[in-house]
């Protein structure tokens, strides 16, 4: 199954992921329940992801799309 990861506010593909990445998304991050996919993530959390090793593809596809006050994404199943 493949992943697909939104910008939220715009509703803007910004790429695929894979089920890893999601997966690393769950566990580093809060969700408020068990259907929570999305997550905001400012500098500071590139930084938080960087130091725990998490995927570099996965960081390269967020990084760009941060800004100075940061934003909020969202993963969805693609078939």
């Amino acid at each position: 199954m493949a992943y697909a990861l939104y910008l939220k506010d715009t509703d803007k593909r910004i790429g695929t992921i894979t089920a890893d990445q999601v997966q690393t998304l769950i566990d580093l991050f809060e969700e408020e329940d068990t259907t929570d996919q999305d997550y905001f993530i400012s500098a500071d959390t590139i930084d938080f992801m960087k130091e725990q090793s998490a995927d570099e593809g996965l960081i390269a596809l967020l990084e760009p799309h941060i800004g100075e006050d940061g934003a909020e994404f969202e993963w969805r199943e693609e078939d």
